[in-house]
């Protein structure tokens, strides 16, 4: 399942991939608890070019590589995260502006 999102989301169990739309303003993206949900993963990309940060955030004190939030700031940064059942692990990740938009 592939959703677009421009306003604070807590992902749930049926969402794969989440493209953010922060043009409007920063906002997060919060995935549900890890516990429970071993192997679970999701993709989630900031598409839009404003200077609007988007931060994917966890619950219960669970982390993200070791820390309790990622920011995506460019468009096309995205990180894909599973988990271990009690945390998070980024898996596959894109930073920085690539394609065509922006200035590099």
């Amino acid at each position: 399942a592939i959703t677009t999102k421009t306003t604070t989301y807590t992902a749930t169990s049926s969402d794969e991939t989440i493209l953010a739309n922060a043009s409007a303003g920063a906002f997060s993206v919060t995935l549900p608890t890890a516990v429970g949900a071993t192997g679970k993963i999701y993709a989630i990309k900031k598409i839009d070019s404003s200077a609007n940060v988007v931060t994917v955030a966890t619950t219960s004190s669970q982390t993200i590589d070791g820390a309790t939030t990622r920011a995506l700031s460019y468009q096309y940064d995205a990180i894909q995260v599973q988990t271990d059942g009690a945390n998070w692990f980024i898996i596959a990740n894109t930073f920085g502006r690539n394609g065509t938009a922006g200035t590099f």
